[in-house]
C-alpha cells in the first residue's frame, strides 16, 4: 500500500462500512492526523527529545450484532485479534484483515486506550455466482450445480471472473445441494430430475419408470403394462389388461386384454376380473365368461 507520508489525504473521511469478498483480505488506512501534538512523521512507539510515546496501534474485530451464525456482538461476541497493523508513513497506518466467515464484522482501532475514529462495519460476502453453504464458514455453488474443476482451490480474489464460470448444471438425472463439488450426485432408479438445475429428484409419475440411476428421463410403460409412481420397473398390468396366471410376471405378452363381460382395473388378474352385469362363470380361477341367458 503506498502513501505520501501526509496528513493531507486522510483519516477524518475513512469509510465507515466495507464490503470483502470470504476468503480475501481487506486493507483499512488509519489515520493519526486528527490527534493533537502526536508527532506524524515517525511511526509509534517512539522517543524523542520532545519525549517518549509508548503507545501502539492495535486493532480487533468481532461479529456484530445479529449476524448469521452469531450472537453478536450485542451478546458479547468474542474479539478476534489476528490482524495485521502496518505502518506506512507520516501518520499513515494499514489495518489488514480476513474475517474467516460470512456476516457482518465491526473492526475497532486503538492508540493505545483510546479509540481511532468510528467503528468500520464490514460485510464478508461471497463471490459472484456462489451462495452461503456449511453455515457461512465457506461459499459454495447453488442447489442443482456442481462446481467446475478448474474453479476449485482457485484463490477467491480471481472467483468473481466473468470469463471463467465457477458453477454448472448438474444434467438430467443428477442433483445436488449447495456447495457441491466435483459430480453431481446421480438420481436412484424410479427418480429423475428433467430440468436442471435440480436439488432434488422427483418419482417417475405412475405409469412411467425408470430402470437405472442417473436416468435422464422416465420412460412410459410398454403396451398394456403399468407402474405406480416411484417405479424401477413396469410391475402391473395395466387398466384393460388382466394376468391370466398367477406364476407369469406382467409384460407386454403375458398382459392380456380385459375379456367381454369384464371390467379390469390396473393390477388385475383372474381372481381379481369384476364381472358386468348379466355375465358369471364357473369359478374365480377362469376367465372364461358367459352371458346369462335371456329371460323366457
Amino acid at each position: 500500500m503506498g502513501a505520501t507520508g501526509t496528513c493531507a489525504n486522510t483519516a477524518s473521511s475513512r469509510n465507515t462500512s466495507a464490503t470483502v469478498v470470504l476468503g480475501t483480505a481487506h486493507v483499512q488506512p488509519v489515520s493519526l492526523c486528527d490527534f493533537e501534538g502526536l508527532p506524524v512523521d515517525h511511526e509509534l512507539p517512539r522517543a524523542s527529545d520532545e519525549g517518549e510515546d509508548n503507545r501502539t496501534l492495535t486493532a480487533a474485530y468481532r461479529q456484530a450484532a445479529g449476524a448469521a451464525g452469531a450472537a453478536g456482538a450485542a451478546a458479547g461476541a468474542a474479539w478476534r485479534r489476528d490482524v495485521e497493523v502496518e505502518y506506512v508513513g507520516g501518520a499513515q497506518y494499514a489495518v489488514r484483515l480476513s474475517p474467516p466467515r460470512l456476516g457482518a464484522w465491526e473492526v475497532w482501532v486503538w492508540l493505545g486506550d483510546e479509540q481511532v475514529g468510528p467503528a468500520l462495519r464490514l460485510s464478508v460476502v461471497c463471490p459472484p455466482g456462489l451462495v452461503a453453504a456449511t453455515g457461512g464458514a465457506s461459499c459454495g455453488c447453488p442447489a442443482g450445480q456442481y462446481m467446475l474443476a478448474s474453479a476449485v482451490g482457485r484463490p477467491a480474489a480471481a472467483m468473481g471472473d466473468d470469463a471463467q464460470p465457477l458453477c454448472a448444471a448438474c444434467p438430467p438425472g443428477h442433483w445436488s445441494t449447495i456447495g457441491a463439488e466435483g459430480e453431481c450426485e446421480p438420481c436412484a432408479s424410479g427418480t429423475t430430475s428433467t430440468r436442471p438445475p435440480s436439488e432434488a429428484c422427483a418419482p417417475c409419475d405412475p405409469g412411467r419408470f425408470a430402470p437405472v440411476e442417473a436416468s435422464a428421463s422416465c420412460e412410459p410403460c410398454a403396451a398394456g403394462t403399468h407402474s405406480v409412481g416411484g417405479a424401477a420397473v413396469c410391475a402391473v398390468c395395466a387398466e384393460g389388461y388382466f394376468l391370466p396366471r398367477a406364476e407369469l410376471e406382467p409384460s407386454p405378452k403375458s398382459c392380456e386384454p380385459c375379456p367381454r363381460g369384464a371390467r379390469c382395473a390396473a393390477n388385475s388378474t383372474t381372481a381379481s376380473l369384476v364381472l358386468l352385469p348379466g355375465y358369471w362363470r364357473l369359478s374365480p380361477l377362469t376367465a372364461h365368461l358367459y352371458a346369462c341367458a335371456a329371460a323366457g
